[in-house]
């Protein structure tokens, strides 16, 4: 009674929420960024070094007049490293009570698209992995990297999509987040897969766009109860097997 109860407390107070993202800036209108991997806040879009873009290369935003260009798979330069970064947190101290509850989970969704070889030169080969995250952290974001590098975060969740060119598709994924989860980083990125450039331009025309977490709706009915005469036909059923066991096994 207790647990159906309190799922009934959270299906009341959730529907305020869970059509409104956790995501801050989900489309990249606002150009705030912090470079690197210690922003000092949530509901900041932060990591390697990317542009805010409106029509690039042929290719406009899915949503409103800007979108996230991949650029760099470091702060500053081309490197040996592969992927090109960006995260936000989401503090999830004003949902504690929901949260201790063990029953909420999320769904992500992020567009992405890219140039095509039509567009690079004849030594260019265009990469063509994007990667979607979302990971659960206990403590305060001053920890992230250090459960991040141990892998010591309670829950992550992971997709990855090969894409085509010219063409915005959806990476999309679902999670449960455990009971113990104090903020979650969400985490999107363009990988090379194809050709690892260590040097010039690492993404020739790589983007994302209208990013978003929101909670998803939890059903309040509990689980049926058997009718009294279901349990007297299974109490029979029951000893009916019990009495197929005696015959098959009393020699």
């Amino acid at each position: 009674m207790k647990r159906l109860l309190l799922i009934f407390g959270l299906f009341l107070i959730l529907p305020l929420t869970t059509h409104a993202t956790l995501i801050v800036n989900p489309g990249f209108e606002d150009q705030s960024y912090s470079l690197g991997f210690n922003p000092g806040s949530t509901g900041l879009w932060f990591g390697d070094y990317v542009e805010f873009v409106s029509e690039h290369n042929g290719i406009t935003p899915y949503e409103g007049e800007t979108m996230l260009r991949f650029v760099s798979t470091t702060t500053s330069s081309a490197a040996s490293t592969v992927r090109s970064d960006v995260w936000q947190f989401i503090d999830l101290s004003a949902y504690a009570p929901e949260i201790a509850s063990g029953l909420l989970s999320v769904q992500g969704s992020a567009y992405v698209n890219r140039i095509g070889d039509d567009l690079a030169g004849s030594d260019v080969l265009i990469n063509t992995m994007f990667e979607f995250d979302l990971f659960a952290f206990s403590g305060d974001f001053s920890t992230f990297l250090t459960q991040f590098y141990a892998q010591t975060y309670l829950e992550s969740e992971r997709v990855s999509l090969l894409s085509s060119p010219y063409e915005w598709q959806m990476l999309s994924f679902s999670m449960a987040i455990p009971a113990m989860t104090d903020f979650l980083a969400i985490h999107i990125s363009a990988t090379e897969n194809v050709n690892n450039y260590l040097s010039g331009i690492e993404f020739h025309g790589h983007y994302a766009d209208a990013i978003t977490l929101n909670f998803l709706p939890i059903d309040p009915s509990p689980a049926p109860v058997p009718e009294p005469s279901t349990l007297l036909l299974l109490g029979f059923g029951m000893l009916g097997l019990a009495g197929l066991k005696k015959r098959f096994f009393k020699e």
